[in-house]
């Protein structure tokens, strides 16, 4: 399989996870930047967008993971095998990024880190905890690009993980 790496920031406020990347992602190496990802403006910035639209980025505040680190043939789901040889990967990265909390992007990285098989709009809307770091699972943008009408649902997850973020950094001051 094709590896697939994280980016970031070393200054982390937040982590996002998913399942891994889409086929043309791997000609590019980063996560998150096809047209599938074009959510809220026709950009190939994708998961950018979303998150400079709360304004945080990857160059300076935020860090991408991936639940499996080398994508399935045929980019199908990664087996229930593969996600857990691959999860003490992310738990080390979590552990040494140290984000002030999780955003679980798609069902796959919200069911894995949440310990749960419900579906991601039954997850979505509530912040959970992973390892004592607040988690907010979202819909994966490859699934608002076939229903546009859960944007609505994403704006309210990033808007909770924006809120999050502030009063986890008042509370460090």
């Amino acid at each position: 399989g094709v590896v697939c790496p994280t980016c970031g920031s070393r200054e982390v406020s937040f982590m996002a996870t998913r399942r891994l990347w889409q086929c043309k992602e791997k000609h590019t190496r980063r996560q998150f930047s096809i047209k599938v990802g074009t959510i809220f403006e026709d950009s190939p910035l994708g998961l950018d967008k979303w998150l400079a639209a709360i304004s945080v980025s990857r160059e300076k505040n935020a860090f991408i993971a991936n639940i499996v680190k080398c994508r399935p043939p045929g980019n199908r789901d990664p087996q229930p095998e593969e996600s857990e040889a691959c999860f003490p990967y992310l738990e080390r990265q979590i552990e040494l990024v140290r984000p002030r909390s999780i955003l679980a992007v798609g069902r796959i990285a919200a069911q894995r880190l949440i310990g749960s098989d419900i579906g991601i709009g039954k997850l979505r809307g509530k912040v959970y905890a992973w390892g004592g770091i607040p988690l907010i699972p979202t819909y994966h943008p490859s699934g608002v690009l076939r229903n546009p009408s859960l944007r609505g649902a994403v704006w309210e997850d990033l808007k909770r993980l924006r809120s999050l973020l502030d009063e986890r950094a008042s509370g460090e001051g």
